[in-house]
């Protein structure tokens, strides 16, 4: 989707990535709902798509892709053998496609093995063999890309990692989660898929065993990938990684409460209990219009910029340089030239040429402590502009303050401060802000007026200023 894009205008890119994630997940549900599946009720099934608790990422967004991706790995497995070649083909397809996306494709190939071993035919033979030579490729990538560091069994964050992603977050609401002990929490889980291992075992349905076994698999990968920081399994951040394990656990669950067979009364309660979980965690701010169809237009100029995307923090990065964009002789006179309107008196320490975008608007990047000085004219009542804090990382704190000054000051005299906007990252405060500046100035103004801001503590290296359209009048 990236290559098509490529020869599209940018503005179009978030619709093309989305049409895309839209068919990959009708994909899924069609494939589900077809002849090849064979489990009774599919619109329950269908409907625990719903049930799984998430922050919205795997939605409408390639880069979680795998998610869905991962999930028609787990239909395959389920399926009945093709009935036509061009199922055959198609199996193989996706295979290879889902396989070359998401490393997923590695733990699920001891079921691609037993599916081949089981099952004795060519087709199967086939799909294990694109999965073996899928996972080696994934392995020789992850061991270029990934930590392999040491674990710590004694952080404390394992227990409710593991409780809160290994099903505690699909049937129990977040907040109720929150109030519960952790070790509480991973030994009602446990309890859980000790009841789940003997029933299955006993009604040796593949379809439900295979789902079941796809997300331990995919649970064991998620948690020897974060080894070294157990608790963020537990975070809202990481929810497309438990979306898999979540859907199949709502799957097992759901096929044996309709199989009629041993655990029905169980299973159907705690689908009563997910029911109410997804009704308790379904609740998240809009997200920001961010205005991409304006910002997007500076893709392919001659000056370096950041472009805010959903969610937040995250943006995309334009270097003109590096896609052999034409660039100009004095970048930071044309970035003041379209951000601040004007070429200030002074600005110290002088900031690297880039823009980044609030609210749409093209505005200045300068680490804390840069300050921008404008000539005071005679007669002037006001400062009008646009200010922004521009995270850098998602690993901000409470202890972070970024605080924005205005003021004024004459010929060799001390700073006079006549307004201050403070930032301070919090839950209620994760999307991109900005201040407008209209700020009156007292009669005996004179000389220069400067913007200003300062970190207060926590990480100023995470951190840049955003100034735009600043002017006296």
């Amino acid at each position: 989707m990236a290559w098509i894009t490529a020869y599209l205008p940018p503005w179009t890119a978030p619709g093309v990535f989305c049409f895309a994630t839209v068919a990959l997940i009708a994909g899924n549900l069609l494939f589900l709902l077809s002849t090849r599946v064979t489990v009774s009720w599919k619109p329950l099934w269908v409907l625990v798509l719903a049930l799984v608790p998430h922050n919205g990422e795997i939605l409408f967004n390639l880069t979680n892709a795998q998610a869905w991706l991962s999930l028609g790995l787990v239909l395959l497995l389920m399926a009945e053998a093709p009935r036509s070649r061009v199922q055959a083909v198609g199996d193989a397809g996706f295979l290879c496609l889902a396989g070359a996306t998401s490393p997923h494709v590695i733990f699920l190939l001891p079921l691609f093995a037993l599916a081949a071993w089981q099952r004795r035919t060519r087709h199967a033979v086939i799909l294990f063999g694109l999965a073996a030579l899928l996972s080696w490729l994934q392995v020789w990538h992850l061991l270029g890309t990934r930590d392999s560091g040491g674990i710590d069994l004694g952080d404390p964050g394992w227990v409710m990692g593991l409780g809160v992603r290994f099903g505690g977050a699909t049937l129990l609401p977040p907040s109720l989660l929150r109030g519960m002990p952790a070790s509480l929490v991973l030994v009602l889980v446990g309890v859980l898929h000790i009841f789940l291992a003997t029933v299955l075992w006993r009604t040796r349905v593949r379809a439900l065993r295979e789902a079941w076994l796809a997300g331990v698999l995919v649970t064991i990968a998620v948690l020897a990938a974060y080894r070294h920081a157990p608790a963020r399994l537990a975070s809202g951040g990481l929810d497309h990684y438990a979306f898999l394990p979540g859907v199949t656990l709502l799957w097992v669950l759901a096929g044996l409460a309709t199989s009629g067979g041993p655990g029905r009364r169980v299973a159907a309660l705690l689908l009563v209990l997910a029911v109410g979980s997804a009704g308790a965690s379904f609740r998240s701010r809009p997200l920001q219009d961010l205005r991409w169809g304006r910002c997007s237009e500076w893709i392919g100029g001659d000056v370096p910029c950041d472009i805010p995307l959903n969610p937040f923090g995250w943006m995309l990065r334009y270097e003109p340089a590096a896609e052999g964009r034409p660039t100009t002789d004095d970048a930071l006179a044309s970035v003041l030239a379209r951000t601040i309107g004007t070429r200030p008196l002074r600005i110290t320490p002088e900031p690297a040429a880039r823009v980044a975008f609030a609210g749409g608007r093209p505005m200045l990047a300068a680490p804390p402590g840069t300050v921008i000085e404008l000539p005071l004219p005679i007669g002037a009542t006001r400062i009008v502009g646009r200010c922004a804090p521009w995270p850098l990382s998602h690993l901000m704190t409470r202890d972070d303050v970024l605080r924005f000054h205005v003021g004024w000051r004459a010929d060799g005299g001390d700073w006079q401060i006549i307004h201050t906007w403070e930032y301070r990252p919090s839950l209620e405060r994760l999307f991109w802000e900005y201040h407008d500046l209209d700020v009156p100035l007292p009669s005996d103004a004179q000389g220069v007026v400067g913007f200003a801001s300062v970190s207060l503590g926590g990480h100023p290296e995470l951190y840049q200023a955003l100034w735009g359209g600043l002017h006296v009048r």
